[in-house]
């Protein structure tokens, strides 16, 4: 009976050794896992981050894109309008070119008629003192012959 008492006092004490050891282990590798767990969660904590940061520089390079297109397409859009407007202002000004050159025509051609008519004018004026002139001589030619 004693030999079964110590039997039964060693497995006990085995017993308790080897809980304590069990204890100790899963005291262990909790320690372990609650250590894996909280760098699980910073590595997955720095990855949101760097995937925010990765996505606030896709936004910003997103938006410098924009920016620099929107810049472009202004920049044509102004030039398109100047080039349209420059070529709508020479149009213009060779109709309003052609306008003035037929008034000046118009001017000259009635500044010539108006010269000729005056040509004219004196012309005729001249020939009737002429022709007056003339008849009188024969006035007084005749007139001094008739007398005779």
């Amino acid at each position: 009976v004693v030999k079964d008492a110590i039997i039964r006092l060693q497995s006990i004490a085995r017993m308790a050794a080897i809980r304590r050891t069990y204890s100790r282990q899963v005291a262990s590798v909790r320690t372990i896992q609650r250590h894996y767990r909280r760098i699980r969660v910073w590595r997955y904590v720095r990855d949101l981050e760097r995937e925010d940061a990765a996505t606030l520089i896709q936004a910003r390079l997103r938006g410098r894109t924009c920016q620099h297109t929107y810049e472009l397409n202004r920049q044509k859009t102004v030039m398109l309008q100047a080039l349209w407007r420059g070529r709508a202002s020479r149009q213009i000004f060779y109709q309003q070119q052609a306008a003035a050159l037929t008034i000046q025509i118009a001017a000259r051609r009635m500044e010539a008629r108006r010269e000729v008519a005056l040509a004219l004018l004196a012309a005729t004026r001249i020939q009737s003192w002429r022709r007056a002139k003339v008849a009188y001589r024969e006035y007084r030619v005749i007139g001094a012959s008739a007398v005779l």
